[in-house]
């Protein structure tokens, strides 16, 4: 998931299910992997590669072929792009908890951490410490240390962050070793890194990141730590290649998907719930959704999936900034400034909002629906390759 700042107009480069592809995708090697890009108005591009316009090749991260040494390393590290070569497993996976679980990027108590009666979610990166070679897992005393939090039932991990976090997940030193130490310390569920499938790419960049993405899953479960497999696609196809994948590996009984941001505008958000809803009707055995975004899309969700696993991050940021619940009668919690000290403690703000937006999660029998927005205008502004694109759409910046 990117940074705000690297997000912007971008849905010229958007993938939209047209029957046709660019006209350069025919003759492509990756066809099968990649399945072509469809994008509005037949696009001004013939192939991925017109969205490469580094200066100097040789100098850009991107899996491109255009850098022709890294990019053979790249494609080796990770055994090519085919999703079938992942090892099956019978993974000992535990039942997955379900309903709304709140989500703690900081610490919220220095004094006597909070106990919560059930879950606590972080994000990887926190579950981590130290540097280079010296990453490891943090003990059980450090994640309720470094959070001010006391689970009853243990900490979900999510790989859901910031591409500068996302990232250091791939460079771990001892993968396995970490996430074992991890369920040993009181992890009793995570999702896969969430590697960021950029839309001003080549898709060899996308396909890449999607089998970085099933290479931690098989790690993470194979470790012990029972992982959610998180299901990044930037088109239709990449959908149909996680649902095949997740039909031939039987022991996936949990997928991850976040509306924050490529997915957040409401054309796009309605997209990705329908390919969503289509991989959970093809696999057609019970599966659990972790889900990152609104409480909208997450209730429609539960009439598709066996149970869905909401993580909400709104009662940390409100208790962070001083915020209080106000009483309403339906629809999500309405906040107010609590005003008083603004240095006093937190704890137990947080804990109130906390419990609050559970309740609210689990009493909310009202129709929920995403309301209409207005059709866009696809009459193209310039070039896909001269614009400065990216798929992500804007959001709060969640990771300062």
């Amino acid at each position: 998931m990117l940074p705000q700042e690297a997000h912007s107009g971008v849905w010229l480069l958007k993938d939209i299910d047209s029957p046709t592809a660019l006209l350069g995708c025919g003759s492509c090697l990756d066809r099968q992997a990649c399945g072509g890009l469809h994008l509005p108005n037949g696009s001004a591009m013939l192939t991925c590669m017109d969205l490469c316009h580094c200066a100097d090749p040789s100098a850009c991260d991107m899996v491109c072929p255009k850098a022709p040494t890294r990019f053979a390393r790249r494609v080796h590290e990770v055994r090519g792009f085919q999703l079938d070569d992942i090892p099956r497993r019978n993974f000992n996976a535990r039942p997955a908890p379900a309903g709304c679980v709140t989500l703690i990027e900081g610490r919220v108590s220095r004094r006597r951490p909070i106990e919560l009666p059930d879950y606590a979610a972080i994000p990887l990166s926190r579950a981590i410490t130290g540097r280079g070679l010296q990453q490891r897992a943090k003990t059980r005393d450090e994640l309720v240390r470094d959070h001010g939090v006391l689970p009853r039932k243990g900490w979900i991990v999510t790989g859901i962050e910031d591409d500068r976090y996302v990232e250091r997940a791939w460079r771990l030193p001892k993968h396995r070793e970490v996430f074992k130490s991890l369920r040993e310390a009181g992890v009793v569920f995570a999702t896969s890194p969430n590697f960021s499938l950029y839309a001003d790419a080549p898709r060899h960049d996308n396909l890449h990141a999607m089998k970085r993405i099933a290479w931690m899953w098989y790690t993470m479960n194979e470790a012990g730590l029972p992982t959610a497999l998180h299901v990044n696609g930037r088109t239709s196809h990449d959908f149909d290649r996680w649902t095949q994948f997740i039909i031939d590996h039987p022991e996936v009984t949990s997928i991850a998907f976040e509306f924050l941001t490529g997915a957040k505008l409401v054309d796009d958000s309605e997209r990705y719930v329908d390919r969503l809803t289509t991989l959970a009707q093809r696999v057609e055995r019970p599966l659990t959704l972790v889900l990152r975004g609104s409480m909208q899309v997450a209730k429609r969700l539960e009439a598709v999936f066996d149970h869905v696993i909401w993580l909400d991050a709104t009662p940390y940021f409100r208790a962070m900034h001083r915020h209080v619940a106000v009483p309403n009668s339906a629809g999500p919690l309405r906040y107010a400034p609590r005003g008083g000290d603004a240095a006093a403690p937190i704890g137990g703000l947080f804990k109130s909002l906390a419990m609050a937006a559970q309740r609210r999660y689990h009493i909310c029998r009202s129709e929920i629906s995403i309301p209409a927005q207005r059709s866009l205008d696809l009459r193209p502004l310039g070039t896909p390759s001269d614009m400065s694109a990216d798929d992500e759409a804007a959001q709060l910046l969640l990771f300062p």
